[in-house]
């Protein structure tokens, strides 16, 4: 690893500290505000602080591995090592006056000397970390980094990057057309010399034949351009018809959702009496699976045809004449085993209508207990 690399690792880890050193910050200052709530085993084993004792460990060897050795910075780590260790002596001391403090003691404890030592100390720490953050900036080459020049470049390569993309989709565009163009260009003049070649023409002739190909070029041509064109609004429509189906998915997906959060149950079947749908409370009421029952008539499931009148109720709302039977109502027993006892139930069989709510389309079964 090169010295810059090096460097810049360096600066890293250090910026890495700075912010764990602004986290213990915030530990001591939240102790200060409340001494009584901690105790000064919690002060001295901080793991925040091993953390951070760890980290300058850390860029010690690292300034080892980049110099030789570390002398040109020790005294700015020598310098935080010490803030810290001050900080955590004043702030093991103030949690140790109020856990050993009799409460009927009179003399009150001198909080403001502990507070102004650990904030000196905090300041001191972070103004130390900031200074060997500057050392470390210049061997790293960040200054070279920060040049204002940077941002100007990094636009123009942007504005080249964009200008190459919207090139790249321009010709995109236009090489189906293009493609065409340059084949029946090349066979208009193919034909044009095969057949010079092959017959003797008189010159009186040749202007007109040429006319002729040349009209056949052009209408050729724009025929393959309006085809192209036909193509892009087709596939504009397609994009519509996408979007579309995302919405209708969308709102499909939400309807689901609120039917699945009702208590009562829910049964859905189509024109011919067969399961379409139904809602997590149907399937937890009559202990059965989703899959097991989709797609199959209804009439000839076991758990319906053990409700009186439920299969009679699902044939009588659909096949109706016109839609009269708006909906039918039972209360009955059931059983699900034999050994089981029995339970009352109450249905609600209504017909589904179409969206304009003129033909109807399959029935809706709402269960609840009785």
């Amino acid at each position: 690893m090169g010295k810059p690399a090096c460097y810049r690792q360096l600066l890293d880890q250090t910026s890495v500290m700075d912010g764990m050193l602004r986290s213990y910050e915030f530990e001591i200052n939240r102790m200060i505000s409340s001494p009584r709530s901690y105790l000064p085993a919690e002060v001295e084993n901080n793991p925040l602080r091993s953390r951070i004792e760890e980290q300058l460990g850390d860029i010690s060897s690292g300034l080892i591995a980049c110099e030789g050795s570390y002398d040109a910075v020790a005294p700015m780590l020598d310098l935080i090592r010490n803030d810290i260790r001050g900080i955590d002596v004043s702030s093991s001391g103030l949690i140790e006056a109020f856990s050993s403090a009799d409460p009927r003691n009179q003399n009150p404890i001198n909080i403001g000397n502990f507070t102004s030592i650990i904030q000196s100390s905090q300041v001191q720490v972070l103004r130390h970390v900031s200074e060997l953050k500057t050392v470390l900036s210049p061997r790293s080459g960040s200054e070279k980094e920060s040049s204002p020049f940077i941002g100007a470049r990094m636009y123009l390569w942007t504005l080249i990057v964009l200008c190459i993309v919207f090139c790249i989709i321009i010709l995109a565009k236009s090489y189906s057309v293009s493609r065409y163009i340059l084949k029946l260009n090349k066979a208009v003049f193919e034909m044009r010399d095969n057949d010079f070649s092959s017959k003797e023409i008189s010159t009186e002739m040749i202007p007109s034949q040429e006319a002729e190909l040349f009209e056949l070029y052009d209408a050729v041509s724009s025929t393959a351009i309006r085809v192209d064109s036909e193509l892009k609004e087709a596939k504009g429509r397609i994009y519509d018809l996408e979007d579309e189906i995302s919405r209708h998915k969308l709102i499909s997906s939400y309807t689901t959702a609120i039917i699945n959060s009702l208590n009562d149950g829910v049964m859905v079947t189509n024109d011919i009496l067969k399961v379409s749908f139904i809602n997590a409370a149907f399937e937890k009421f009559w202990r059965i699976k989703r899959n097991s029952i989709i797609d199959q008539d209804a009439r000839e499931l076991p758990f319906i045809r053990l409700v009186k009148g439920w299969k009679e109720g699902l044939s009588k709302v659909l096949y109706s004449s016109l839609g009269n039977t708006k909906s039918i109502s039972l209360e009955a027993e059931y059983k699900l085993s034999e050994k089981g006892s029995s339970k009352k139930v109450k249905l609600h069989i209504l017909p589904l209508k179409d969206a304009e709510g003129k033909e109807i389309i399959g029935t809706v079964t709402i269960t609840r207990p009785s």
